[in-house]
């Protein structure tokens, strides 16, 4: 079962004629925020976050909308039930609003989707009034974006250049449009909603990448930052709060567990990383550390 393809911009016109512009702006602006904030919501739970802010619009209207956004080309998709659970029957109110960033192609399309599900399993959806500002930038990324931007290359033909000065292509070959430290962020964006071990992967990839960290004060920096970004950020995760909020919002007496993998492992043994310091920034983030 394919998703249906959007249609041209002067059939969603007529479509759109039928209704209020400034109603279809206010969904348009609010089924966006939703997808970016949440990852994925059915409509039924997201109604009753909208309602809170737009009282004036219907619940039908809410609800009819759906099937315009998902013949648009937009941010996200409106999945039918059973076209993420194959055994689920269609009913209108049990649409979902699915952000596009976490939808693969090919035979593992919903991987992430469903990680993301289990993860949110038992978390409220993230209501507060600030709630379109967060969507709009729901990563607290003040520190972390301008430190990988002026990391350098320690080696390499690119040896002393910033991370920043650097450009690559979705493949990775020379030449692109993208970044290299945009690459390595947005690459730390995804272990730190799908990783079940977020530091140690994180630390793997860099190595993978040839990030190399000269002194332990360097790694403790990052960790630190590191720190500070998962902290503060609204991940879809947890459907919109922050690690910080959820902790306050929901008191655990099992905080998740992370374990190191063997590019940390190797890191402690060589002493480049301070495995104390490593720890108590872990501890400091609500994490319980699996050092065996």
């Amino acid at each position: 079962m394919s998703y249906p393809k959007p249609l041209s911009q002067k059939n969603i016109d007529k479509l759109l004629s039928a209704w209020d512009k400034h109603t279809a702006d206010v969904l348009h602006k609010y089924y966006e925020a939703f997808a970016s904030l949440y990852g994925i919501v059915m409509l039924d739970d997201a109604w009753k976050v909208f309602k809170k802010f737009e009282p004036k619009i219907h619940k039908k209207q809410f609800v009819d909308f759906s099937a315009v956004a998902r013949r648009e080309n937009v941010p996200y998709y409106v999945f039918e039930a059973d076209e993420i659970f194959s055994e689920e029957k269609r009913i209108d109110v049990h649409r979902f609003i699915v952000d596009r960033s976490i939808v693969l192609s090919g035979y593992y399309k919903f991987n992430r989707l469903y990680g993301i599900i289990d993860r949110q399993q038992y978390k409220p959806l993230y209501d507060r009034p600030d709630l379109l500002t967060v969507a709009a930038h729901p990563y607290h990324d003040e520190k972390l974006r301008p430190l990988i931007d002026n990391m350098k290359f320690g080696s390499g033909k690119y040896k002393g250049k910033k991370f920043s000065e650097c450009f690559v292509s979705e493949s990775d070959e020379p030449c692109g449009e993208i970044p290299f430290s945009q690459q390595i962020f947005d690459h730390i964006v995804y272990l730190t909603e799908n990783s079940d071990d977020m530091l140690g992967d994180i630390f793997d990839y860099l190595e993978w990448k040839g990030v190399q960290f000269e002194h332990v004060e360097e790694v403790n920096h990052f960790v630190a930052v590191l720190s500070d970004f998962v902290n503060n950020s609204h991940l879809k995760i947890n459907r919109g709060f922050t690690p910080v909020q959820l902790s306050a919002r929901q008191p655990s007496k099992t905080p998740p567990t992370i374990s190191f993998g063997e590019g940390m492992k190797k890191a402690f043994k060589e002493g480049s990383i301070d495995r104390e310091e490593v720890i108590k920034k872990l501890i400091e983030m609500g994490l319980y550390v699996d050092d065996n």
